[in-house]
């Protein structure tokens, strides 16, 4: 498990904490559904682009931090 799993797992539980425990099983349940989409694509895109993985997680590496504090300002943890 990685950092921005348990980050987003700890974000799920206190945001059924806050409002209700269905919203987070559903958030979840469509985070499952997409990172099954973006997997399909990055198969796709491996056997037309050589290092397509890592130029994927380059990107990734720079918009997560932001995304994530993104999260906890409009989520109220960060005022």
């Amino acid at each position: 498990m990685g950092i921005s799993t348990i980050f987003g797992l700890f974000f799920l539980i206190y945001y059924g904490y806050k409002v209700e425990w269905t919203s987070p099983l559903i958030l979840f349940a469509i985070s499952l559904f997409i990172k099954g989409i973006l997997i399909a694509i990055e198969v796709k895109l491996f056997f037309r682009i050589q290092y397509i993985v890592q130029y994927i997680g380059f990107i990734s590496f720079i918009a997560c931090p932001i995304l994530a504090y993104r999260l906890l300002v409009i989520s109220g943890l960060i005022p």
